[in-house]
């Protein structure tokens, strides 16, 4: 888990034997406010309890596209590669605000950008698509179209949860390479350290 303020960053690691909806939420059983994760079902239960705004991590979703690029035809006309150009327009918005007022860029820039992007990839998806990739590509967007776009509604929130994924990928390595995190009490172990 990642919060506190802007100048003091603090990040908590936890180790349960159990991902599920209910673990989670007793992580987070008394917080409040914004939740930047992946679209896992898992964090569903904590954002209903605890009527917390669900932010989604953009690259997830993005991600799907590029998957999708890489099996189609390099075609530049491709559902894929248009997605692709618009989340290229939204990083490159996001890229802007680093030393400037996030809140306004986002609500002038990539606010409009969002609407274009959801209206093309709704009319695009109704008029159907042939390959299974770029279909769940599309689906995961428009499923998951409030979340990924919620980053938005507040100039401290990433549009991306990419920094907690490498605390979560520093772990994994460290669990390859260490014979005691194979158990329980190892991986709480590492989870501290």
């Amino acid at each position: 888990r990642r919060g506190g303020p802007p100048d003091k960053q603090v990040v908590l690691v936890d180790y349960k034997v159990s991902k599920s909806g209910e673990t989670v939420y007793k992580l987070l059983s008394d917080f409040k406010g914004y939740l930047v994760t992946d679209g896992a079902e898992n964090f569903k239960l904590s954002v209903r309890r605890n009527g917390l705004c669900a932010v989604l991590c953009n690259d997830h979703s993005r991600r799907r596209f590029r998957k999708a690029l890489q099996v189609v035809d390099k075609d530049k006309s491709s559902i894929a590669r248009t997605a692709m150009h618009w989340y290229g327009k939204l990083y490159r918005i996001e890229a802007e605000t680093k030393h400037l007022d996030p809140d306004a860029i986002r609500q002038a820039q990539a606010v409009p950008v969002w609407d274009e992007f959801l209206a093309w990839a709704e009319r695009v998806f109704t008029e159907g698509v042939a390959h299974g990739r770029t279909t769940e590509a599309l689906s995961y967007l428009l499923k998951n179209r409030e979340g990924l776009r919620a980053y938005c509604l507040d100039g401290r929130l990433p549009i991306s949860n990419i920094k907690s994924e490498h605390v979560a990928k520093t772990i994994a390595v460290m669990r390859k390479n260490f014979l005691f995190a194979d158990t329980p009490s190892g991986a709480t172990a590492s989870a501290r350290i």
